[in-house]
C-alpha cells in the first residue's frame, strides 16, 4: 500500500504468505485505523507528521500494553474453534472481552496461563491435537474477505433504535438488519450515519469512512471523544465502544476497496463475543469507484457506467455478512451485525448502478430528498420513497411495552400519504376548495412534518429521541387529529375548532423540546399538557374546547361510542364534577331558553338519555341544590331510568320541567329505592328528592 514510484523490472518482491488479514483482540476499541488497519494515532506519534511516511510498519494492536487476563478453562479440557478460554477487562464500557480460540483450531489444553497481566502477543494457551502442540496468544488474525463462521443464523426480531423519530417510528430496522441511505451531496447522509454511531442501542460501533472527505473524518474524531453515554448511571465516552476506520479520498484506492472488508471483519469479531454491533459504511459509492478503478487497471470488461460486471455480487457478499447469529463455540452466545451503508449517487440519481444494486439487497431504504434538505428539513427522509421490510417482524416486539405503536405508525403514514395527494389538489384549486376533514389532514400532517419528523441533530434536547418519547408524541398528535375529526363530523367548521384549540396545538409543537435525559416519568409529570392558569389537563381540556364549538349531537356521539375517559376529562376540564345532588343536566350559558335533547346510547335493554339545559341565568333553578358549575361552564349527567322507561326523565321532580312531563319518581312504588345508572358507568340510588352515588365510577 506504499507509493511505488521508482520501482523497476527486476526489483525483488517478497510474498507475505497470507491474504490481507486483520488483527483481532483486546485493544481494538477506542482505536483509529486506516483501510488496512494501520493505527493512525501511533503512526502520527512516531513520524511527527500529518502524513503516513513510506516504509513505516506499526502493529494494529499495542504489543506493549498489558491486560488483566483471567482464564476460564483448565488443563485437560477439550476445546474447539470459537470456545472462550479467558477474559480481559477491555474498558469500563465493555467490561468483559472474551478471548476466543480461532475458528479452525481444536484439541486438548495442555497448558494455560494463570491469572495475571500479559500482552496480546504472549502465548497463554497450548493445545494438543494429533500429537501436535500449538500455542495461542490473546490476539488472532483473520483474512478480511472471508466471513467468520457461525453455528446458526437467527431471525432478527429486536429493533435497531437510532434515536431519529422518522426512522424509529416509520421505517425501523432490526438488530442484524441491512440499511441503505442513498442521497445527493448535502442531504445529510453523514449526519445520519454519525447519529446512528453516537446514539444507537448497539453495544459496539464500527465506523468506516470509505473514500469520504478528510474534514468529515476530522469531525468524527473531534466529536466522538467528547460525547458520552449513560452506563449504569455513569457517563462513559462513546469512543470506548467505537472503532474508527478512516480511509479518506486521498488514500490509495486499493486500501479504500479493502476498508469495508476490514470493518466488517472487526464487526464480526465482536459479534462472536455475543454483542450487538452496528457498522456504518460511508460511503459504499466511493468503495465502488475504487473497485471500478482497480477493475480497469486489471483490464477487466466494464459494465454499466464502467463498473465491473460483478459489482452486484460484491455488494451482496458484503451485505450478507450482516445478521443475527448463534456464535461458534461455547458457552452459547447470540450476537448481531447491523450494516448501515450510505450511498452517494452522482447528482442524486437513484438509477445509478450502485444504488440499484444496493436496493435489490437491503431490507430497509432510508431515501434522502434533496428538496427537503434545501428547505433545511432534517433528517431529509422522503416518507413516500422510503420503506422497511421489518415492520411486521417488529410488531410482536412492540406488543410487550408499546402496544399502540404499530397502530400509531400506520395512522401517521396514512396521514402523510393523504396529505401528499391533497397538496397536489391544493396546487390546482387552492386550499379553500377542500372540505374540512381534508383541511384537518393537511394541517395535522404539517404539524407532524415540522414538529415530529424534523429533528435538530445539533441540539441537546432533540439530537436523540428514545422510543418512549417517540410513541408519546405520536399518541398525542394522532389523538388530537381524531378528536378534531369527530368535531367536524358533527357539522362544525375546522376554522372555528382550530381557533379554539390554539393553546393545545402550541403545546403539541413544544413536545420535542423536552430533554429525554430527564427521564420518562419526570417529563410526563412536568409536561402533562396542563393549562398554566387553571392547572387543568390541557389535552383533557381539548374535549371541552371542542365541545365549546359543537352541538349536543357530537356529545351524544361521544357517549354513544362509550368514550368514558373523555367524558370524565371533559367534565373535569370545564370545572365540573360528577355531582351526587344534581340532576341530569348540561348547563351552559346560551340562548336564554331551556333545551333538552334525547341521546340514546346504542342498543341497550333500557333507555339512556342525556338532557341538555341551557340558560343565561347565573344560577340554576332554585330547588336544585349544590349545583357545582357556573353559567359559563358545563356539566354532563347521564343516567339510565330503568327498564321499560321512555320519554324525558330526571332525578328531579316534575316542577323542574318546563313542560311538566312525567318524572321517574311517579313510576316508582312508594317507599322503594330505585337504581339510576349514569351512562352505564355510574350507579346512583334515588332516595327522596336527590340522587346519591352508591357504586364505582368509570371502568
Amino acid at each position: 500500500m506504499q507509493c511505488v514510484a521508482g520501482v523497476t523490472v527486476g526489483d525483488p518482491v517478497y510474498r507475505t504468505g497470507k491474504p490481507l488479514s486483520v488483527e483481532l483482540g483486546p485493544g481494538l476499541l477506542n482505536g483509529i485505523y486506516d483501510g488496512i488497519q494501520r493505527p493512525l494515532e501511533k503512526i502520527s506519534e512516531m513520524s511527527k507528521t500529518i502524513y503516513i511516511p513510506r516504509g513505516i510498519a506499526v502493529p494494529a494492536l499495542d504489543r506493549n500494553k498489558k491486560w488483566d487476563f483471567e482464564p476460564t478453562a483448565k488443563v485437560g479440557d477439550h476445546i474447539s474453534g470459537g470456545d472462550v478460554w479467558g477474559t480481559v477487562n477491555e474498558n469500563s464500557f465493555i467490561s468483559v472481552h472474551r478471548i476466543l480460540l480461532p475458528p479452525r483450531a481444536r484439541g486438548t489444553i495442555t497448558k494455560i496461563a494463570n491469572k495475571g497481566q500479559y500482552t496480546v502477543a504472549e502465548p497463554l494457551l497450548e493445545v494438543e491435537f494429533d500429537g501436535k502442540k500449538t500455542e495461542y496468544p490473546m490476539m488472532q488474525t483473520w483474512p478480511v474477505r472471508v466471513p467468520r463462521p457461525t453455528t446458526e443464523k437467527l431471525q432478527a426480531n429486536e429493533p435497531f433504535i437510532v434515536g431519529q423519530r422518522v426512522l424509529d417510528a416509520l421505517f425501523p430496522s432490526v438488530q442484524g438488519g441491512t440499511v441503505a441511505i442513498p442521497g445527493a451531496f448535502g442531504c445529510g447522509k453523514t449526519v445520519i450515519s454519525q447519529s446512528v454511531s453516537k446514539f444507537s442501542n448497539s453495544d459496539v460501533i464500527v465506523y468506516v469512512g470509505c473514500g469520504e472527505r478528510g474534514n468529515e473524518m476530522a469531525e468524527v474524531l473531534k466529536d466522538f471523544p467528547e460525547l458520552t453515554i449513560d452506563v449504569d448511571g455513569r457517563k462513559e465516552p462513546i469512543m470506548k465502544r467505537t472503532t474508527l476506520i478512516a480511509n479518506t479520498s486521498n488514500m490509495p484506492v486499493a486500501a479504500r476497496e479493502a476498508s469495508i472488508y476490514t470493518g466488517i471483519t472487526v464487526a464480526e469479531y465482536f459479534r462472536d463475543q455475543g454483542l450487538d454491533v452496528a457498522m456504518m459504511a460511508d460511503s459504499s459509492s466511493r468503495w465502488a469507484e475504487a473497485l471500478r478503478e482497480i477493475s480497469g487497471r486489471l483490464g477487466e470488461m466494464p459494465a454499466d457506467q464502467g463498473f465491473p460486471a460483478y459489482l452486484g455480487a460484491k455488494l451482496a457478499s458484503f451485505y450478507e455478512r450482516a445478521g443475527r447469529v448463534v456464535s461458534l463455540g461455547s458457552p452459547e452466545r447470540n450476537g448481531s451485525v447491523s450494516i448501515v451503508g450510505a450511498v452517494s449517487p452522482p447528482g442524486g440519481d437513484f438509477s445509478d448502478p450502485v444504488t440499484t444494486s444496493t436496493l435489490g439487497i437491503v431490507q430497509v431504504f432510508w431515501g434522502l430528498d434533496k428538496k427537503l434538505a434545501q428547505r433545511k428539513h432534517f433528517p431529509s427522509i422522503n416518507t413516500s420513497l422510503s420503506y422497511s421490510k421489518y415492520t411486521m417482524v417488529l410488531d410482536k416486539w412492540y406488543e410487550k411495552d408499546y402496544p399502540d405503536f404499530p397502530r400509531l405508525r400506520d395512522r401517521i403514514r396514512q396521514l402523510l400519504s393523504d396529505s401528499e395527494e391533497l397538496d397536489q389538489v391544493v396546487q390546482l384549486v387552492g386550499k379553500s376548495a377542500l372540505s374540512d376533514p381534508d383541511k384537518i389532514t393537511l394541517d395535522i400532517a404539517a404539524l407532524l412534518k415540522e414538529d415530529f419528523l424534523q429533528q435538530n441533530g445539533y441540539s441537546d434536547y432533540d439530537q436523540f429521541c428514545p422510543l418512549w418519547k417517540t410513541e408519546w408524541m405520536m399518541k398525542l398528535m394522532v389523538g388530537f387529529h381524531d378528536e378534531a375529526q369527530k368535531a367536524i363530523a358533527q357539522g362544525q367548521s375546522w376554522a372555528k375548532v382550530r381557533e379554539a384549540t390554539g393553546d393545545l396545538q402550541a403545546k403539541l409543537r413544544q413536545l420535542k423540546f423536552e430533554v429525554p435525559s430527564e427521564g420518562q416519568e419526570a417529563i410526563e409529570k412536568k409536561v402533562s399538557l396542563r393549562d398554566n392558569t387553571t392547572g387543568r389537563c390541557l389535552f383533557a381540556n381539548s374535549i371541552g374546547i371542542f365541545a365549546s364549538v359543537i352541538d349536543e349531537g357530537c356529545l351524544c356521539s361521544l357517549f354513544r361510542n362509550r368514550h368514558t375517559a373523555w367524558v370524565k376529562m371533559y367534565i373535569e376540564a370545564l370545572g365540573g364534577a360528577w355531582s351526587a345532588t344534581s340532576g341530569a343536566h348540561l348547563y351552559r350559558q346560551s340562548t336564554g331558553q331551556y333545551r333538552r335533547t334525547r341521546c340514546c346510547l346504542g342498543n341497550r335493554p333500557t333507555h339512556t338519555y342525556a338532557h341538555f339545559l341551557r340558560t343565561t341565568q347565573r344560577t340554576c333553578p332554585s330547588k336544585i341544590t349544590n349545583f357545582p358549575i357556573s353559567s359559563s361552564q358545563i356539566s354532563v349527567y347521564i343516567y339510565d331510568i330503568g327498564k321499560g322507561g321512555s320519554g324525558d326523565c330526571s332525578c328531579l321532580s316534575d316542577e323542574y320541567y318546563t313542560d311538566k312531563r312525567e318524572s321517574p319518581y311517579s313510576r316508582r312504588p312508594s317507599g322503594s329505592t330505585g337504581q339510576v345508572k349514569l351512562a352505564g358507568w355510574w350507579t346512583y340510588s334515588t332516595t327522596g328528592s336527590e340522587c346519591s352515588r352508591t357504586g364505582d365510577c368509570l371502568h
